[in-house]
């Protein structure tokens, strides 16, 4: 009795806890969710950022608390899932160098308004998420909207819970890390076929956020030797 109570409790939190994850957005409506009864008839999720050899240009601006910066947004796409972001003004004055993949985090440059622990820990955590890398990102079972558009995922990843949401063509829409009640980390990508157009990531709580509009075609760019 008591087994099944608990099952019913965490069924119902769940659920809860998705549908609220996919709500509150002005491009995301609150979603009534279902289980999936045949996983298999579920498109892949299209990972937004999976193309080795591939060079991204973006439009950013990046808002810390009140101070705002802007520039270029520049992402090198390596094999074996390393990714290298630099961040640079108009004048070409480098905010930041970063490289991500297996090894972590690896720091080739960071001005000093970025250098902060707490700042750079979310450049990190923002990078890992962005790609996927770092520690393995764990999918549950999935949940489908009434309409079929929105597929739902409970995710975690060292222990932390998020929400994975891809539309009808698989491609990830939303990514959500949520508090205990509130989102800590909201990732939205827009307009896109193989790579995201526009990209708009915050951090509610720290009252950061990144705003990235690419300048390329869809395809990007491949890697000189």
């Amino acid at each position: 009795m008591r087994s099944g109570m608990k099952r019913f409790l965490i069924r119902f939190f769940l659920f809860s806890s998705l549908t609220f994850l996919v709500s509150g957005s002005c491009t995301m409506k609150r979603l009534s969710l279902l289980p999936v009864e045949d996983p298999g008839m579920i498109t892949p999720i299209n990972r937004p950022f999976s193309s080795s050899g591939t060079e991204l240009l973006y439009k950013a601006q990046i808002n810390i608390s009140g101070n705002h910066y802007s520039g270029l947004f520049a992402i090198r796409i390596f094999p074996d899932e390393m990714y290298r972001v630099v961040f640079l003004n108009e004048l070409g004055m480098k905010f930041f160098d970063l490289e991500t993949g297996s090894n972590g985090l690896i720091v080739h440059h960071c001005f000093d308004a970025f250098q902060r622990t707490g700042i750079r820990k979310v450049l990190e955590e923002t990078l890992n998420t962005l790609f996927l890398t770092g520690k393995p990102f764990e999918k549950g079972e999935a949940l489908i909207t009434h309409s079929g558009d929105y597929t739902v995922y409970p995710v975690t990843s060292g222990g932390k819970k998020f929400c994975f949401v891809s539309n009808s063509s698989g491609n990830l829409e939303r990514i959500v890390k949520q508090g205990c009640f509130s989102k800590k980390m909201i990732i939205e990508f827009a307009d896109y076929n193989q790579f995201p157009v526009d990209i708009h990531i915050s951090f509610p709580q720290k009252k950061i956020e990144i705003i990235l509009h690419s300048l390329e075609n869809q395809h990007g760019n491949t890697l000189s030797e």
